[in-house]
């Protein structure tokens, strides 16, 4: 069978949070990393996450939920699929979440499910088929209530608030970051530009630069002045050359 070509994947916080949103409206709890067992356990398995049907008239159960990135991660799972009794054994069904076209329906174990994540949304392209399982040990309803808490509501909620504010000092940060190396740009190319046409420098200290900076301003206005008295004594000198020639012209030769 040919492939689909496979969507870019989310990371597994993310695919499990589009999980939570598309299980929610229908009364469904998903508890995100349930482990077999609290504890020590010389086999711990860890599902990523448990879809817990809570209406009794859809029949009240656990859906064991596997997320595969990648499709390297598929092919290990598929190289040892009883791995996921430990869980499975207290869910009456059992799914692959993916992205779309990465993992094609003939390659799913029969009585596994397999759910696509396609375009934000999650399509059920092959449901599980129901399985016999076991009445929960209380150990692993312990790990479930511990999965519970790490996903509480308010908890969530508080960490998702301080992570948007997070985003938005971080942006705000980066806008100033923006504007005053804008700003650096611009003072820099005038102190260039200025250091150029004079041949001074103002690459000193705070104090080197107050201390010589009104020496600077002086010499600017002193020299300006001395071009005035050195024009007006240029046009005084005019005049009299002038007068001085006009008044060989009149003497003549003798």
């Amino acid at each position: 069978m040919t492939k689909k070509k496979p969507q870019k994947h989310l990371t597994e916080h993310d695919a499990i949070e589009l999980l939570h949103k598309s299980c929610s409206k229908s009364g469904q709890l998903v508890l995100p990393q349930v482990r077999n067992a609290t504890g020590f356990s010389s086999q711990v398995r860890t599902a990523d996450a448990l879809v817990v049907e809570t209406w009794p008239s859809r029949g009240q159960s656990f859906t064991g939920i596997e997320y595969k990135a990648h499709r390297a991660d598929w092919m290990r799972e598929l190289q040892n699929p009883a791995k996921a009794d430990e869980i499975g054994q207290y869910c009456k069904f059992w799914v692959v979440l993916a992205p779309a076209g990465m993992i094609a329906v003939g390659e799913v174990p029969e009585t596994w499910g397999l759910w696509e994540i396609k375009g934000g949304k999650i399509f059920r392209t092959k449901p599980p088929v129901a399985t016999d399982y076991m009445e929960p040990h209380v150990s692993f309803v312990c790990a479930m209530l511990r999965s519970n808490r790490a996903y509480e509501p308010s908890q969530y909620f508080r960490h998702k608030l301080e992570c948007d504010a997070e985003d938005r000092m971080k942006e705000r940060h980066d806008a100033a970051l923006k504007t005053e190396r804008e700003r650096y740009r611009d003072l820099n190319e005038k102190v260039q530009k200025f250091e150029t046409a004079t041949g001074l420098t103002l690459r000193w200290g705070v104090d080197r630069a107050c201390e010589v900076g009104p020496e600077i301003v002086r010499y600017l206005a002193k020299k300006s002045d001395l071009r005035d008295t050195a024009k007006r004594h240029h046009e005084a000198l005019t005049r009299t050359l002038d007068s001085y020639n006009e008044l060989l012209a009149v003497l003549g030769d003798d």
